[in-house]
């Protein structure tokens, strides 16, 4: 009787270790808006939005060439 306790004992306190367990790992992931902000700026620079203009030592941000200006629309 006393064995069969400590089963029943050890079982439940497994179940309950599962389910708290599977709640935790559950939930769905919340994006704050800070994330999707810094998403938005990595993928607002991959857009050509302007060009270079003559030779100078200015980096052009479009190509890699040294220009004298860059204008940007």
């Amino acid at each position: 009787m006393k064995n069969k306790m400590k089963f029943a004992f050890i079982v439940v306190i497994a179940v309950l270790v599962i389910a708290a367990w599977s709640m935790v790992n559950n939930r769905p992931a919340s994006i704050n808006s800070l994330l999707l902000d810094n998403i938005e700026a990595l993928a607002d620079g991959e857009s050509v939005n302007g060009h270079c203009v003559g030779v100078g030592s200015v980096d052009c941000p479009y190509n890699g060439n040294k220009v004298l200006m860059v204008y940007e629309n």
